[in-house]
């Protein structure tokens, strides 16, 4: 999760070549491929099974929420960041992610919502 923001900054700060920046969007694509099928699955298999549908449809609302909110936020600090150079940006981009990850909670099964012997 770090290191794109901050393989982004140093391309930025024109200490990577391009070529880098593509082999690192290559393999945020691919980690990003291979984590999102895990997080359903690690979804449903910690949900009771009559509360699967309702988990899996808050599941997909959250990331497609996330995705929009932090768009719009990336957009905003780019844009505003625009006349000062873009290196500032993504500099703090790159200190948000650590807080980001540290402030994520471990999934944990719900327990006592199913029916006896779910």
């Amino acid at each position: 999760m770090v290191s794109g923001p901050a393989l982004a900054t140093a391309l930025v700060g024109g200490l990577l070549p391009v070529a880098a920046a593509v082999v690192g969007c290559v393999l945020m694509g691919v980690g990003m491929g291979i984590t999102y099928p895990r997080i359903t699955a690690s979804v449903l298999t910690l949900s009771p099974r009559n509360r699967q549908g309702a988990h899996s449809s808050a599941l997909q609302v959250s990331e497609s929420l996330g995705a929009s909110v932090l768009m719009a936020a990336t957009g905003a600090v780019l844009t505003a960041s625009a006349a000062n150079g873009y290196l500032n940006a993504y500099t703090a981009v790159t200190g948000v992610a650590p807080l980001a990850l540290a402030l994520t909670p471990a999934p944990r099964p719900e327990t006592g919502s199913g029916p006896p012997g779910s």
